[in-house]
């Protein structure tokens, strides 16, 4: 089995690629980043900077939740804004090592990725060490060859030699360095060959997506408030490990993946598309009615309205669950709204009154 892998082609590390079929998912990234680049740069800074604590929080979130592990959201959100001073945060959260990564990997694009680097993230993600491994080194190349298995025990990928390790890094550093094409050709190229490599105990996932934002920071101005790539993988988790898993056998030619790639990053501008519809949304809801007094519960219910996980119409019973309050105090404060024109009732043919935004 051990023939299949990449590592142990004659050509590698030689990675290729067919720019032709490249060239249609290049240019409908290219546009959607250009598009969205230009709506940044149109909405007001408050805005801007929420989209890009909204983006970022989910580049975090997600990237652990591929891997299984999981954070408070808003825990991640208080330690973004107080890293952009946008906030201060008066506790230490466990996800302040995440965020410390990601400001990291994009504050200075420019200057050398090297072995150091990686080290110092390996460190900060398992500061406390490993719980399911407390032997595995920290800040560390593994010492031991990496086996990933399937659920039934089954081999899907084996880690090059130990020996091999450094010589490998040090291949892929000099490479990233230097190389010269596309920034999302290179992303997809840097993240599968640190795949192939695998060279830490654990959170090579969470490293290799940092190597991603590393890149894209490299070449585009403020890359993270458009390409949160973690949060597509992780809806679509099942095809990124088939993926990984099936590019990291066979031959050099790795254009299947970089189109997956590509097209995966146009899926994630879509979603940041969608959050900043949303922003944008809010600022003119509030806009509009800012003039007008509302209670606690009335702004407590809007928000979640407005916000991206909430379903966007409210009944009188879950009004009353939301701020805690009698159905006669829920009638009174919906009706307020409906008068104002901020709620509308939406037509409904079962027994229980629904509103939705008047936006």
């Amino acid at each position: 089995m051990e023939e299949l892998f990449k590592y142990n082609h004659d050509d590698y590390p030689n990675f290729t690629y067919s720019s032709e079929r490249l060239q249609g998912p290049l240019l409908e990234a290219s546009r959607l980043h250009g598009e969205i680049i230009g709506r940044f740069r149109d909405a007001g800074i408050d805005v801007r900077n929420e989209a890009v604590v909204g983006v970022m929080t989910d580049e975090i979130v997600y990237s652990a939740r591929i891997e299984g592990d999981s954070l408070d959201r808003e825990d991640v959100r208080d330690s973004i804004r107080k890293s952009m001073g946008l906030g201060s945060a008066k506790s230490v959260h466990a996800s302040d090592g995440y965020v410390e990564i990601l400001m990291d990997s994009v504050s200075d694009p420019g200057a050398p990725l090297s072995n150091s680097t990686l080290f110092r993230w390996h460190r900060t993600l398992f500061a406390n060490g490993n719980l399911d491994d407390p032997g595995m080194p920290v800040g560390a190349f593994t010492d031991e060859r990496m086996v990933i298995r399937a659920s039934g025990g089954k081999v899907v990928y084996m880690g090059p030699p130990v020996d091999r390790i450094r010589s490998e890094m040090n291949g892929f550093m000099m490479w990233f360095n230097s190389a010269s094409m596309p920034a999302f050709i290179k992303a997809g190229i840097a993240h599968l060959w640190f795949e192939i490599i695998h060279p830490f105990g654990d959170g090579n996932g969470r490293i290799g997506r940092a190597i991603v934002d590393r890149t894209l920071a490299r070449e585009f101005e403020s890359s993270l408030r458009t390409v949160g790539l973690s949060h597509y993988i992780a809806k679509h988790k099942r095809e990124y490990y088939a993926q990984l898993e099936f590019h990291s056998k066979g031959h050099m030619d790795v254009t299947d993946f970089l189109v997956w790639f590509i097209e995966s990053i146009s899926g994630a501008i879509r979603l940041s598309n969608d959050r900043l519809d949303s922003l944008l949304k809010r600022d003119k809801f509030w806009a509009r009615y800012k003039a007008y007094g509302f209670n606690g519960r009335q702004r407590k219910v809007i928000d979640k309205l407005l916000g991206d996980d909430f379903d966007a119409v409210i009944t009188t019973e879950r009004w009353c669950g939301m701020t805690k309050t009698s159905k006669d105090s829920a009638r009174r404060d919906i009706m307020a709204l409906v008068e104002l024109g901020a709620l509308v009732e939406v037509t409904d043919f079962k027994r229980n009154k629904k509103f939705r935004l008047g936006v």
